[in-house]
């Protein structure tokens, strides 16, 4: 279906509305607040005076019928399997109109030809006799259903770490390889109790020959037989005669610099600029500069370049990972990864590997190049992949720290890239301490995941969007602060800022929180507050108890409703990059917002029935207070 309009209104069938939920391209003129669409569209142009957006609605059609629609396209999700006939004709349906509307919308092309690449892999896909079940495409004759019935255990190591529902895959020299809850693992049977060992026959010197001639094998040039011959690397990456390197030195060539010289910190102030890697790598005859989406978050200056001194400036389209892509579950962590397409076909680039990570990569090894420590050198990093867990993501043993962020992970078996390093070395402190800590965001030391490449969904967006993203998430952690601050504030005939040396929580007084947000509006309601008290308290007049209270509940009130409907407005927008909301999850920073907004919604209650106080006196120590830092999230009713 493909739908026009003018700028009127839609309004969708209940029968749509009843429908399975699908994906809508969608051109509209969206009803939001101008000055939070600048900060949360992915894409947005001015058209006539108006801002014209083209989104990506999650089947929520009535959010959709609200809005003034020009076209509408619906696109199944195109996560999913592709198995039966019908499936492929609703993705030519979907090519054809998205086909239209780019001929009709040619500022579009670069931001949405992405979308309309997978749509065309997809449907090609189907008319050579391709199917995709599990997330891999194989010939339809070639679908096979496999089912492990092998009993499960639970194997402890040394350590104490659980390795629940565990089955044997494999016994080496040196260790087993496991499948379990969490994805698959190679466990040294140097971590393992004795009676493991003895049952698998454990014998210390063949395990130290076993490993000895696997860290000695040749790296370079590539093995000629018994391993990955020329064709059989064409086949595992799908580039038919693409150069490949044969050598760690090669594999550094295609590695890149990223130096951001002027950007904005975790609390959005202009910051000294970081460093990270990126890499040259060939997909379907396109070369891209793949890297991490938090080398570019909130960069506003930044430079491209390799070894040589060669930059990478322009750029036909850059792309983010999309929804439930590159996703670590454990750590909250995902869509860490960007693409940026160059004009022209390098030959000298690495080569994806396009076979999706499983048990069978556990133990292989590996090579990553990057900028270690942002030294202003490519280092060239060994190590083996040491376990796979649920979403591709590549667990590896390589000693990676700072600045390696966006390294390519290459398989020294067929030197290809299998993944990309993504995360590591967080610090898992308490989200309160960090939301109300004065220091410096964290190190990224002793990296050790990667997210794996093959088959991820990449989707439009811009660097600045990113750099606005940043934006979003110094603002969500101020206006949840200034909650604190709206906690500390005691309301006197002689101002509110009293004491401005007070502390509200962690390393912020209250001075501090006023200086960091100077013209937030909620800051200038204070602050005329504050001058309408002292006012009257120096006045012959004066002002009364029941008064005071009465300006500051108002206060008090319209600060809080600010606050929440800047929250509100987040949680709402489709047009978050599935990065920024792991980011904001990881932070638990809606919920923490959400929580210190009931408290003070007490608080206010509070105050309220303060107002027929007589006298000068309030029992302060008797109204509702947040819950200090240390109390952690249990005490705001935050579940981890």
């Amino acid at each position: 279906m493909f739908l026009f309009g003018g700028f009127g209104s839609l309004a969708l069938s209940s029968a749509r509305a009843a429908e399975e939920p699908v994906k809508y391209l969608v051109i509209v003129n969206e009803h939001e607040d101008p000055a939070l669409a600048s900060v949360l569209l992915a894409r947005s142009f001015e058209d006539y005076g108006v801002i014209v957006n083209v989104g990506v609605g999650q089947g929520k059609t009535e959010r959709i019928a609200r809005t003034s629609i020009v076209k509408l396209i619906p696109v199944p999700n195109l996560a999913g399997d592709f198995v039966y006939p019908q499936q492929f004709a609703q993705i030519k349906d979907a090519l054809d109109g998205f086909s239209r509307l780019l001929e009709t919308y040619p500022h579009f092309r670069a931001g949405l030809l992405p979308l309309g690449s997978e749509l065309k892999t997809i449907v090609d896909s189907g008319a050579r006799g391709f199917v995709r079940e599990g997330g891999q495409w194989q010939e339809k004759a070639a679908m096979v259903a496999t089912t492990d019935h092998s009993p499960t255990e639970t194997i402890l190591t040394t350590s104490g770490k659980e390795y629940r529902e565990a089955r044997i895959k494999a016994v080496e020299p040196d260790g087993l390889l496991l499948s379990h809850e969490g994805g698959v693992a190679k466990v040294l049977f140097t971590d393992l109790a004795k009676e493991i060992q003895e049952q698998h026959g454990y014998d210390p010197a063949a395990a130290t020959a076993f490993r000895e001639a696997r860290r000695t094998a040749p790296t370079s040039p590539l093995p000629e037989a018994g391993s990955m011959t020329p064709g059989s690397v064409a086949a595992a990456t799908g580039t038919g005669t693409s150069w490949i390197p044969a050598t760690a030195e090669e594999v550094a060539a295609c590695s890149l610099f990223i130096e951001v010289s002027k950007g904005i910190s975790e609390a959005g102030e202009e910051g000294n600029g970081w460093n990270g890697t990126g890499f040259l790598c060939n997909v379907d005859g396109v070369t891209y500069v793949y890297s991490n989406a938090h080398n570019f978050d909130g960069a506003r200056e930044f430079r491209i370049f390799d070894q040589a001194g060669k930059e990478y400036s322009e750029f036909v389209s850059v792309e983010i990972a999309g929804d439930g892509q590159a996703h670590w579950l454990d750590a909250k962590r995902g869509g860490d990864m960007v693409r940026l397409r160059l004009p022209v076909y390098e030959e000298r680039a690495l080569s994806l590997d396009s076979r999706q990570v499983d048990d069978t990569f556990v133990d292989r090894r590996i090579l990553i190049t990057g900028n270690t420590k942002g030294r202003g050198e490519i280092t060239k990093l060994e190590g083996s992949i040491t376990g796979v867990e649920p979403h591709h993501i590549l667990v590896h043993n390589a000693t990676t720290q700072s600045g390696n962020s966006g390294s390519p992970i290459v398989d020294l078996e067929t030197w290809t890239v299998i993944g990309i390093l993504t995360w590591g070395g967080y610090n898992d402190e308490n989200p309160l301490m960090r939301l109300w800590s004065r220091e410096a965001e964290e190190v990224r030391e002793g990296i050790n995941r990667g997210a794996g490449l093959a088959g991820v969904r990449f989707v439009p967006t811009s660097f600045d969007t990113l750099y606005r993203q940043r934006l979003v998430m110094a603002m969500l952690r101020r206006n949840t602060r200034l909650l604190g601050l709206l906690d500390t504030l005691i309301p006197t005939k002689g101002g509110l800022f009293v004491d401005l040396d007070k502390v509200v929580m962690g390393g912020y007084t209250v001075n501090d929180l006023l200086k960091e947000s100077p013209d937030h509006i909620v800051v200038r309601e204070l602050r005329e507050l504050d001058k309408l008290l002292t006012e009257k308290g120096k006045s012959n007049i004066g002002v009364s108890n029941h008064d005071m209270l009465k300006l500051y509940v108002a206060s008090y009130g319209k600060c809080l409703r600010e606050i929440s409907n800047h929250r509100i407005a987040i949680e709402n927008s489709d047009a978050a990059t599935f990065f920024m909301k792991c980011q904001i999850d990881h932070a638990r920073l809606l919920p923490i917002s959400r929580a210190y907004e009931l408290v003070l919604d007490d608080s206010l209650e509070w105050y309220n029935r303060q107002l027929g106080t007589r006298g000068d006196a309030l029992p302060l120590g008797e109204r509702i207070r947040l819950p200090r830092m240390e109390s952690g999230l249990e005490a705001l009713g935050i579940k981890e």
